[in-house]
């Protein structure tokens, strides 16, 4: 009959309902924005990878910015999903689920538990489909925080590195590849799967900022970062990690530095410039230009870096002043910017952590469209970077006209010689390591 025709669509639409299967991500509040970030683009990778949708649930503003500590009354939008507008294609029109019956509290426990899969009760209609689903179970993947990568080396790497390539070739479709991207993509393995994962979902605007964020760190990119009307002038820059944002393990960081000194004897000449420090010297960075041709031409270089005042002063002593920049090596005459102190930024404790959230975007965004950038993959922005200067082979003509890339030939894939560039599925743009592994150890 007609009724139970109409019944048996209806629950046929509901059976393929994207929120009857959801990962629920919780930003940890009282960790850094890159690494939250990080977190971020590693849960959407997983939750591709298992077709399911993705939602983020943010802290309660309290924790973000408890009351008392913002003086001036502003409400700065300093929560995740103030912060980043999580893609259509992520979310698949899902709203966060269970509102009324699950508190943040109640998913917090789930996160920390040894079974982050819950189920309740749909209490909201998804966008997604034409039919009421209210008064369904919705399955939920809670993840958050350093769990993400717990759950992507203990379970997920196995599946994705052993699945088959139907299997892989359904995750590139769902993170917007195309059918011949998609198959080139099922055909890969190891890093260079990853590294194509992670070009499809940059170029799927899978870390979009929202619009007040885009606006204040624009504001921020030309007053502090370009030099008056030198905003479109190629660049290099340098991302010179130290203190405590160079590594949530203070051991991890001091061995990585003790590492670099104890093989500093074979890097420099002369005892002044092995003076051992707690740090990875400026000097070590500069050393790309020694394999750079002698130039009159000014070059601009961006130094991002949680010790602008050392640096600064490290800039001073790479040579003599030419009047428009530092003369380098006796070679190169470079313009430096080196970027401003963030932990004085705003008037209140809340104003200074909108602050700092913006001048870490807008170092984020002049370093990830450099020409070339220097740094290491220690850090979480390290490989944030890397993974926002990858792009797909045959894009990289179009991309170049947009101005994101440079010339194909100013792009090169890890240690692979130039012969090999063309066939390369997936490139990097120009990435000079200075110091510890060439890749990062997992994706993100």
């Amino acid at each position: 009959s007609s009724s139970s025709s109409s019944s048996s669509a209806t629950r046929m639409t509901a059976a393929v309902d994207p929120c009857d299967d959801v990962v629920l991500f919780m930003p940890d509040a009282n960790e850094s924005l890159e690494r939250q970030l990080n977190n971020y683009v590693l849960a959407a990778m997983l939750a591709t990878f298992a077709n399911k949708a993705m939602v983020v649930l943010d802290a309660p503003r309290e924790s973000i910015c408890p009351s008392g500590e913002d003086d001036d009354d502003v409400d700065y939008p300093l929560a995740f999903s103030s912060i980043v507008k999580s893609p259509e294609w992520l979310m698949q029109g899902c709203p966060v689920p269970c509102r009324a019956t699950r508190t943040y509290a109640d998913w917090d426990d789930f996160r920390r538990s040894d079974s982050p899969v819950a189920f309740c009760t749909k209490d909201v209609d998804s966008i997604s489909t034409g039919t009421s689903t209210t008064g369904r179970t919705t399955s939920v993947f809670v993840v958050g925080g350093d769990e993400t990568r717990v759950y992507f080396d203990g379970y997920f790497r196995k599946k994705i590195e052993g699945a088959p390539t139907s299997v892989s070739y359904d995750w590139a479709v769902r993170a917007g590849a195309a059918p011949r991207e998609a198959e080139v993509f099922s055909k890969l393995t190891g890093e260079e799967m990853y590294d194509y994962m992670g070009a499809l979902l940059v170029r799927s605007d899978v870390l979009r900022l929202q619009q007040r964020i885009r606006d204040d760190t624009n504001k921020h990119i030309w007053a502090y970062a370009y030099p008056r009307g030198h905003r479109k002038t190629p660049h290099d820059a340098m991302y010179v990690r130290r203190g405590e944002d160079a590594g949530a393990d203070p051991r991890a960081k001091r061995l990585y530095v003790d590492s670099y000194w104890d093989a500093a004897s074979g890097i420099y000449d002369g005892a002044t410039r092995t003076t051992r420090r707690d740090y990875i010297p400026l000097l070590h960075y500069m050393r790309h230009y020694h394999d750079v041709k002698c130039s009159g031409d000014l070059r601009r270089v961006y130094i991002a870096t949680d010790d602008p005042v050392t640096v600064r002063r490290e800039v001073d002593e790479l040579g003599p002043e030419t009047g428009h920049g530092v003369l380098f090596n006796n070679c190169h005459n470079i313009k430096f910017t080196v970027s401003k102190v963030k932990k004085i930024l705003g008037s209140s404790a809340c104003a200074a952590r909108y602050a700092r959230t913006v001048a870490d975007i807008s170092d984020f965004i002049v370093v990830r469209t450099a020409d070339t950038f220097v740094g290491e993959f220690n850090s979480d922005w390290g490989k944030l970077i890397r993974l926002f200067r990858l792009a797909l082979n045959w894009e990289v003509g179009v991309i170049g006209h947009r101005g994101m890339l440079g010339p194909a030939q100013k792009l090169a894939m890890g240690r692979r010689g130039g012969a090999e560039i063309d066939r390369s599925p997936v490139l990097l743009k120009d990435t000079k390591v200075a110091w510890g592994p060439m890749r990062p150890l997992s994706p993100l």
